[in-house]
């Protein structure tokens, strides 16, 4: 009966990764790489908090809504996993080392596999000491600090693709203190104790490095939506993460790239120019030329 709930269950979610709407083109070519993320392991700064705060989920889900602005990605959420993990007897902790997760990767039907762990996580107050009135708050400083590790594992080959440790911090002074320490939360080993929320605050810092990595591996794409001399519109915007700043190199495709077996596995690419986004709509982004490249209606976008 078990062998039979498992297999349904392997299919259902393999059928629900290809079915997707919008995970391929016309042409049948993916469109989007199916990326997994696991629950992280947070034992090593579990007993630091003073009530119940599963880091190692929480970094996770971070992690997921930061990938999911990527319409290159489609993200398969550790809750979903959870359950996979479970019935294949893989802990429901999480993916702890290449093997597993090209393991998991492979039942599901993903590309990538992503895990990691709350490396470390503190907290360090100085100042005030003997200071009288509201001067003790205003020489006070707060530096929290949390380290997180991932690896990212290709499910087909069990390659490690990715392998990063990335550092949040975030100070405090001051008034900023109002709200950061005190009450329950996060204590370290120097006895200063933090909230959840300027803890998330650091955490959420590493967290966006490491998706600028997995990010960088499989770059953002649009296209050009409109062009009005050296003003350039894409079809991305807030929601996919952009933000003013960005740069995006403009391209255009040219000819079918085709194997031994006759199958179309590419285009050529002819690069046109760069654009750097000067305000950012929820789905759209304007943008200024850099250059003297001419863009055309259907030019498409890759993040830099």
């Amino acid at each position: 009966m078990n062998g039979k709930k498992n297999l349904l269950l392997v299919v259902t979610l393999a059928f629900t990764l290809i079915f997707l709407p919008g995970s391929f083109t016309a042409t049948g070519e993916a469109a989007q790489k199916k990326i997994g993320i696991t629950k992280f392991d947070g034992t090593s700064v579990a007993s630091s908090w003073d009530y119940e705060y599963d880091v190692g989920a929480g970094a996770a889900d971070m992690l997921t809504n930061e990938l999911v602005k990527n319409k290159n990605y489609m993200v398969f959420e550790r809750q979903q996993l959870a359950e996979v993990l479970s019935e294949q007897r893989l802990g429901a902790s999480g993916v702890v080392d290449d093997a597993t997760a090209a393991r998991i990767g492979k039942v599901v039907g993903l590309d990538y596999i992503v895990y990691g762990k709350i490396v470390s996580a503190g907290a360090e107050k100085t100042g005030g000491g003997a200071a009288i009135g509201p001067w003790a708050v205003a020489n006070e400083h707060l530096t929290v600090r949390v380290v997180v590790a991932v690896r990212m594992i290709d499910a087909t080959t069990g390659a490690v693709v990715m392998s990063h440790t990335a550092t949040g911090e975030v100070k405090k002074s001051g008034g900023g203190l109002a709200g950061a320490v005190g009450g329950r939360g996060f204590a370290t080993g120097s006895k200063t104790k933090v909230t959840v929320e300027v803890y998330d605050q650091a955490a959420i810092l590493a967290i966006k490095e490491i998706a600028g990595k997995i990010n960088a591996l499989n770059p953002l794409e649009g296209a050009i939506v409109e062009v009005d001399r050296k003003t350039i519109y894409l079809d991305l915007g807030a929601e996919q993460g952009v933000e003013a700043g960005n740069r995006f190199q403009i391209y255009r495709e040219g000819k079918p790239i085709i194997n031994a077996r006759g199958q179309i596995i590419g285009m050529t690419r002819i690069d046109i120019a760069t654009v750097k986004v000067v305000s950012v709509d929820s789905l759209m982004s304007v943008c200024k030329l850099e250059g003297s490249g001419k863009v055309m209606l259907g030019d498409k976008a890759r993040l830099l």
